[in-house]
């Protein structure tokens, strides 16, 4: 989750692992606050996080219209 002090809840994530072993990756960002890199920050400490616990397939779904985020995702592979 991400706060800000006069903004409140600006974005929210989630990391679920499914019976397969995969991880599901969830990131959500007020309109407002998208394209500051608060997303960003939350899926490379999601990342991090999914790697620690022994993780080694994660799975996001993305816009066709989010290249740039798509681009940024890949860099995980």
């Amino acid at each position: 989750m991400a706060e800000l002090p006069r903004h409140g809840v600006v974005a929210l994530e989630s990391a679920i692992a499914s019976s397969s072993g995969d991880w599901e990756l969830v990131v959500l960002v007020e309109d407002g606050h998208q394209r500051r890199g608060v997303g960003w920050r939350m899926v490379v400490e999601l990342v991090v996080d999914i790697r620690a616990r022994g993780g080694v397939r994660v799975i996001a779904q993305v816009g066709h219209d989010r290249r740039t985020v798509l681009a940024r995702l890949c860099e995980f592979a």
